[in-house]
């Protein structure tokens, strides 16, 4: 999947966090999901194509809330590049899990006829239909919803539903309608106000909106410096890869927590140096400076340490 999709995976598994994007994206912040209400879900999938040969399907992360014995089935499917056969994907993993539900189903009733057959008693089939497809009229599935969430600034222009799939010329476009749709639940980083996360995910999704910008991102840590000094490693740890910051977690406190503003100031700092640097550079090689010496000049304007300059004249002399 890629490390940024495999750290959001992964933080996102955790079930408040979970509970958090669900209530955050879809109910305004209200809690209509509680961590606590959760449990982990089997998201593999596995077709049979051929006797030496079977294809396995893996969902993201999944996981069932029950409530009063009641369950629903949430997906999340994360995307750090567009999928253009995303409502096509979307709409395979719901149909197998619901395959797999029904499945089980009719191993339950297969079960349950063998066993009132054995003790003699009245078959479990009210009509031809139930004892032929072995799925009696009261039974039922459990909902699956999926959710897309593309977690990268660009924008998404990839399809939002199977119907956007379609070729269909002038003549068959009167069919459209006739056409069953699956809409995507598509979640972009831009639709997501992240005032409404209760979690970690706030400050997360708050900082990956603002990566690109280092003084935007500055300006953000101060205005909720309290809330990034309570910070979780978990989720330190997920923004370092989110915003290729390998070192996040050195900007670790004694006394507990992180120091993010220190940490957003540096980064801030450093663009500037390497901006300070590059000018240098570039004026140096249109003036036909050496490089040698350009690299010297690099050091005394900017107080980086040769090591440093060599990298960034590696990077910008050409």
């Amino acid at each position: 999947m890629g490390k940024y999709n495999d750290a959001m995976c992964g933080y996102l598994s955790q079930p408040d966090v979970f509970a958090d994007y669900w209530n955050g994206v879809f109910f305004e912040g209200e809690v209509v999901l509680k961590g606590e209400e959760l449990e982990d879900a089997d998201g593999n999938y596995y077709r049979i194509e051929r006797p030496d040969k079977t294809a396995r399907r893996s969902r993201d992360v999944i996981k069932k809330r029950k409530d009063h014995g009641s369950y629903i089935i949430l997906g999340i499917e994360d995307q750090s590049e567009i999928s253009y056969l995303m409502p096509l994907r979307q709409m395979e993993y719901d149909a197998m899990e619901y395959s797999r539900q029904a499945k089980e189903i009719v191993k339950k009733n297969r079960d349950e006829e063998k066993r009132r057959e054995a003790a003699g008693l009245p078959t479990l089939w009210k009509t031809r239909g139930e004892f032929l497809e072995v799925f009696r009229k009261e039974d039922s599935l459990v909902p699956v919803i999926t959710t897309v969430f593309y977690h990268r600034s660009e924008k998404y222009d990839g399809c939002k539903d199977l119907h956007g799939m379609l070729k269909l010329d002038r003549k068959a476009e009167r069919f459209r309608r006739l056409v069953p749709n699956y809409p995507l639940n598509l979640v972009t980083l831009q639709d997501i106000s992240e005032e409404k996360f209760q979690t970690g995910l706030r400050e997360l999704i708050g900082v990956m909106k603002r990566s690109k910008d280092k003084n935007a991102l500055y300006t953000y840590c101060q205005e909720h410096e309290d809330r990034f000094r309570e910070l979780d490693e978990e989720t330190i740890r997920t923004m370092s890869v989110m915003i290729n910051q390998e070192n996040l977690l050195e900007y670790r406190q004694k006394e507990g927590g992180f120091d993010m503003c220190k940490a957003f100031e540096d980064m801030k700092q450093e663009g500037i140096e390497i901006g300070l640097s590059r000018g240098v550079l570039e004026t140096c090689r249109e003036l036909g400076t050496s490089r040698e010496e350009a690299i010297r000049r690099v050091m005394q304007k900017c107080g980086m340490e040769r090591s440093e300059a060599e990298k960034l004249a590696e990077m910008y002399w050409k």
